[in-house]
């Protein structure tokens, strides 16, 4: 009878590392972290109120689209960075991690190191505030042709300057613009930036 117990036992350990692997084992993460690319162009602001972008500057963004440990047509939240750039964003960071625990795809997308800034904190000026809105509704088209992601759950989220952005995605007024994408997602800011007034 115990030999019967002891072999059964290990059957039984045997099959769940097969199937699980052991504690200390690094497995390959499923499905891998993917760098994406988004197309989008340089506009100032009177060209993006306008809608005019025929004559914005061509420009390449790159984001860090990490998956949760399975592999489901998942929802996907794209966080927006503040004036101090995506190296340097650790709410972008934190709140990546925390989604993907939840079991949701996000999207960390960089509007700065394609167009070669790397900060605007000493300088507001270097970038038109409506460049990273205008990113984020074409990283909102990169994310819905994912074969992976949800396009009809598409949140966007952001921090300081990128929580403007993320706000004014909400805005009917550049919804009806005609590049902008239609699809429906939803938007949370934190931290948008204070202005200070002088007393005289």
């Amino acid at each position: 009878m115990a030999r019967f117990i002891g072999a059964a036992l290990t059957l039984c350990i045997v099959t769940l590392f097969a199937a699980h692997g052991y504690a200390g084992e690094v497995r390959p993460k499923f499905p891998s972290d993917e760098t994406l690319t988004v197309p989008s162009l340089t506009l100032t602001d009177e060209q993006f109120l306008q809608g005019n972008t025929a004559n914005g500057v061509a420009v390449t963004m790159t984001g860090q689209l990490r998956f949760p440990s399975w592999n489901e047509h998942l929802p996907a939240v794209i966080l927006l960075h503040g004036s101090n750039g995506a190296a340097n964003s650790t709410p972008a960071v934190r709140w990546g991690e925390f989604l993907n625990r939840m079991g949701i795809a996000t999207f960390r997308l960089d509007s700065f190191s394609g167009r070669g800034i790397d900060q605007v904190e000493t300088d507001q000026s270097r970038l038109s505030s409506f460049a990273q809105l205008y990113d984020t509704y074409r990283a909102v088209d990169v994310l819905a042709a994912h074969p992976r992601i949800d396009p009809s759950r598409i949140a966007v989220m952001g921090f300081s300057r990128g929580g403007t952005a993320a706000l004014y995605t909400s805005m009917r007024r550049f919804q009806a613009l005609p590049w902008v994408s239609k699809g429906a997602y939803c938007r949370t800011s934190f931290v948008l930036p204070c202005v200070q007034h002088s007393p005289h």
